[in-house]
């Protein structure tokens, strides 16, 4: 749910050391999710906009896109990130994902460059994101099945009105092509 991301999102930008933390979901808008820290509220005015600007700009042909992650640990060293922030930051974004769906970015900016993202925090994210990915496509599994299960009841109830159930209980365990 809408919630749960927000709280995800939540414990990211607390414990994760960024100013800025995100889900970005494409096909289910109202779950996209934007947080910045208190101290960081002055430097991004529009985060929203800012994040949608940084995903853009993701290079397709970026070698860590097939492991699902982007990251850019200082963006002075990047003249199309340079271009999109005046501050310099650090990046890093992760696919949400399971095996048959893409589902958006989750991802965090720090301005402090002090520090970089390092290999464990990529990872925690890649498992938050990646499990974030299977909840969403149980979610929209679910669904389905429950749209499914209303289908069958509609299906039996016609039926019924002409036909014994037992020959409504074979046409519907047959399969779709013979309700049709």
């Amino acid at each position: 749910s809408g919630a749960m991301i927000r709280k995800l999102v939540q414990e990211l930008l607390e414990t994760m050391r960024s100013d800025i933390a995100f889900a970005i979901l494409p096909n289910q808008k109202e779950y996209n999710t934007f947080l910045v820290n208190e101290r960081s509220t002055s430097l991004v005015i529009h985060p929203e906009t800012f994040i949608h600007s940084l995903i853009r700009a993701i290079p397709e042909e970026s070698s860590s896109l097939r492991e699902g992650y982007f990251i850019v640990n200082d963006s002075r060293q990047n003249p199309l990130y340079q271009k999109l922030f005046a501050d310099p930051f650090r990046f890093l974004a992760v696919r949400i994902a399971s095996s048959e769906t893409s589902f958006g970015w989750l991802g965090l900016v720090s301005f402090n460059l002090r520090e970089i993202f390092r290999q464990s925090e990529l990872q925690l994210l890649k498992s938050v994101a990646s499990s974030t990915g299977i909840a969403l496509d149980n979610s929209r599994l679910y669904a389905e099945s429950l749209k499914m299960a209303k289908m069958e009841r509609i299906i039996r109830n016609i039926f019924q009105k002409y036909v014994p159930a037992e020959v409504v209980n074979e046409i519907l365990e047959r399969g779709e092509r013979d309700a049709i």
